[in-house]
C-alpha cells in the first residue's frame, strides 16, 4: 500500500484454517481488511495506531510483531498486542528500535 513517497508494510498471518490476523502498526479498518482477504474466515485486526504517526518504521514493527507471534503462539491476537505493545506509540517506537538493535547486533555485530 503506497501512501506517498514510500511503501507501508503490514502483516497477514493465518492462524489455523479460518483465522487471519492483520497487523498494521498504524491501525486499519474493516473495509481495508475485506479488500485484503477477499475470502471468508474470521479476521482479527487492530484499529489503533501502535507506532507514531511521525514515524516511518512500519517494517520494523512488522518484524517485531512476527517475532512476538512466533514466541507467543498460544496467545490470542488481542492478548499478544497487549503483551507486546504499550498504549503509548512513542514508547513502542523505543521498544521496537531497541529490540531490533539487539537482534542485529547479536546476528551481525553491528
Amino acid at each position: 500500500m503506497s501512501t506517498g513517497a514510500g511503501v507501508h508494510w503490514f502483516v497477514v498471518y493465518r492462524r489455523g484454517e479460518e483465522i487471519y490476523e492483520i497487523f498494521d502498526s498504524l491501525g486499519t479498518t474493516a473495509d481495508f481488511v475485506r479488500k485484503v482477504l477477499r475470502r471468508k474466515g474470521h479476521c482479527e485486526f487492530n484499529e489503533s495506531a501502535l507506532q507514531s504517526t511521525k514515524s516511518d518504521n512500519c517494517g520494523e514493527f512488522c518484524v517485531y510483531y512476527i517475532v512476538e507471534r512466533f514466541f507467543n503462539y498460544d496467545l490470542s491476537y488481542a492478548e499478544l498486542l497487549l503483551s507486546a505493545f504499550h498504549g503509548n506509540p512513542e514508547k513502542n517506537e523505543e521498544e521496537v528500535s531497541n529490540f531490533l538493535e539487539i537482534l542485529l547486533e547479536s546476528k551481525y555485530g553491528t
